[in-house]
Order: C-alpha cells, then sequence, then structure tokens
C-alpha cells in the first residue's frame, strides 16, 4: 500500500459532537493517498470511544491518545509527528470542509508548492447562517515565489493565526525544534516565520473552509493571547523585518483603548485581566482609561456597540454576530439583532 501524500492532522480535547461533524466532512471526500491523524489530549466526553470506533470503520483514521492533557501547540507537534504524508493539513476538531477540498488540495500538491493557506468562510455556531466574513480575502488564487515573497506576508500574516488554514510541507515541520513555541498557541508561525525552506507558498481564493464561529477553546485567554502571546511570537521572528511585523500585528496591541473597549463589551477584559496585564506596564496616568474602561458595566456596554453596529455597520453580520453570542443575554440581543434585519438562528446563540 503506497504511502499517504496528505495527512489531515487534528487536535482534540472533550469536543466529540462538533468532531463528528468535521470527520464526518473529511472522511466523505477521501481518497487512498490521504488519512487523518487525531490526536487527543485524554477526553473524558466520549471521544476515545467514539474515534476508536472511527478507527475500524476505516482504516484512513489513526488515532493516538495522551492519558494526560496537553496543550493545542504539543498536540498538533504530535500530529505531525505521527503522521506518514509528505504534507500535513492542520486541521481544527469543529470545523468543516466544504465539497471539493481534497481534491483540489490534491490537485495543488502536485505544483510542489511548500506552503498552501486556504481562505475561509464564517459561519455561525451551528452552520446555519453564513456571516461573510473571510480571513485572507484574497478574491483569487495568489501565488507567491522567491520574486514575490515579499508581498507574502502582508497579505498572508493575519491570517496565519488561523491554524485551520495552513497545509505545509512535512518535513518543513522539523526544520527547527519545535517545542520553543510550547504555550504560544501558535506551533505552526513559529515553525512558518522561522522556515528558511519555504519558497513557493499558494494562497487559494476559493472558501474551502466554513469555520465555527463564537466557539473557541481558548476565549477565556483571548486578551492575554491576542494582546500579548501573538505579538510575542510575531515580534520574536529573527527573519522579519519591522515592517512586516507590523503589518501582522503592532508590537504591543493592549495600548489600543478602542481594542481594549470591545474586549470588555466581549467579556474577554475586567478588573481582574487589567490588573494581570496592564497595571504594571503602564505609568500611573496612562492607566486611568484602562483601568475605567475595567469598570464599565459589561452587559450595557456590549448593548451599546451592539445598536453602533446594527445602525453603522450593518454590513457586517461577523461582529454583529460575536458581540452577539458574547452578550449575557445572547437570546435578548439576537431578539435586537432580528429586529433590526440582522437574524440568528436560536441554536446559533444558545450558551
Amino acid at each position: 500500500m503506497a504511502l499517504p501524500i496528505l495527512s489531515v492532522c487534528i487536535n482534540t480535547r472533550n469536543r466529540a459532537g462538533f468532531l463528528r461533524e468535521t470527520l464526518d466532512s473529511i472522511l466523505v471526500q477521501l481518497d487512498d493517498l490521504i488519512e487523518v491523524v487525531v490526536v487527543d489530549g485524554a477526553s473524558n466526553d466520549g471521544t476515545e470511544q467514539m474515534l476508536r470506533d472511527y478507527v475500524v470503520k476505516n482504516a484512513a483514521v489513526k488515532y493516538f491518545r495522551s492519558e494526560k492533557p496537553i496543550g493545542i501547540d504539543e498536540g498538533y507537534d504530535l500530529a505531525v509527528e505521527k503522521a506518514s504524508g509528505r504534507y500535513c493539513w492542520m486541521m481544527t476538531d469543529d470545523d468543516l470542509i466544504a465539497e471539493g477540498a481534497l481534491d483540489r488540495l490534491m490537485m495543488e500538491i502536485e505544483k510542489g508548492y511548500d506552503l498552501i493557506l486556504m481562505e475561509i468562510d464564517c459561519y455561525t455556531k451551528d452552520m446555519s447562517v453564513s456571516l461573510r466574513q473571510h480571513l485572507y480575502q484574497v478574491g483569487s488564487d495568489r501565488v507567491f515565489t522567491q520574486e514575490n515573497f515579499q508581498e507574502f506576508w502582508p497579505v498572508s500574516g493575519k491570517g496565519l493565526s488561523y491554524i485551520g488554514s495552513v497545509l505545509l510541507r512535512r518535513s518543513i515541520w522539523f526544520e527547527q525544534d519545535r517545542t520553543q513555541y510550547y504555550g504560544s498557541y501558535f506551533v505552526h508561525v513559529g515553525v512558518i516565520l522561522e522556515s528558511s525552506c519555504i519558497t513557493r507558498a499558494l494562497i487559494i481564493g476559493h472558501p474551502y473552509i466554513k469555520y465555527r464561529s463564537g466557539n473557541s477553546s481558548w476565549t477565556p485567554r483571548s486578551f492575554e493571547i491576542w494582546n500579548f502571546k501573538w505579538p510575542r511570537l510575531v515580534w520574536e521572528s529573527t527573519r522579519l523585518n519591522a515592517i512586516s511585523k507590523e503589518d501582522i500585528v503592532p508590537r504591543e496591541p493592549w495600548h489600543r483603548a478602542l481594542s481594549v473597549l470591545k474586549s470588555r463589551a466581549m467579556g474577554e477584559y475586567d478588573l481582574k485581566t487589567f490588573k494581570t496585564w496592564l497595571a504594571s506596564r503602564m505609568a500611573w496616568e496612562r492607566r486611568i482609561p484602562f483601568l475605567l474602561i475595567a469598570l464599565i458595566p459589561r452587559t450595557s456596554l456590549n448593548f451599546m456597540l451592539l445598536l453602533f453596529c446594527l445602525v453603522f455597520r450593518k454590513s457586517n453580520p461577523y461582529t454583529i454576530y460575536n458581540l452577539t453570542v458574547s452578550n449575557s443575554y445572547p437570546r435578548i440581543a439576537a431578539s435586537i439583532s432580528a429586529l433590526m434585519g440582522v437574524r440568528f438562528s436560536s441554536t446559533s446563540v444558545a450558551k
């Protein structure tokens, strides 16, 4: 039996219901040259039995279980280690792939790219409504070679944070020590940023990934991740210049009061977060606005921003949806959105 060309690598923990939908969307498109590798970080919600059933029914599924919880970075690193394909797609455990995705990837792999990035279409949590939000927003396919690779980072940098869009030549993964990126939540970005072997890349403009919004497993740590871990990883890169880094993320995004205000409305920022992450990093006179933001009643602020978006940003259902599901009273928020002509199903806003 020939070795697989593509390994779909998934890291999961306690998301059995979502994972089943993800696997079903993948397995219906498999051929003999594709395998699915799932690493399970000690799930206790029935994931183990479910995956063992998949293994029995489909020889292309490989299952590896850790007896203790492991982080996102460690899980994907282990999945790539266990993979056999020449290329690895670091797929998430709750999103879906659209019809024709694997056929398209196999076709592009034959062209010898080192890195392939896939566009996404964001949906509500129950996958009932497209939120018309994309990741790379290139419109059509973009190819990057040594001649124009300086254009790659401004176009792709922000989108790289979503691991599910990344397909990489497996040998590149082992070019350096990945353990230095454990705990960053973005091990794949560290590998890509520091690689000396990526000279040909493709961004596929068609959205082959259906992203499940409002379902992130790291939401309780969002403020820390996006304001500290993500910029630290980018700005510590030895291969990017300062302009490219700034194109991806500011060195200290937590200085932006409007961004912190939105984080407060989404429930990601509060007085404890202020004391933990901001107070010691600011002179006392600069702390005052950020302290006041932490003290604003979250629900009231959320409703205010929601109404603002419904009036002035109605064409952005993605932001409206995320404000809705993060509201303390999501069904009331959804009803207000519906009155303003932006409708979401009741299951998509349920806690």
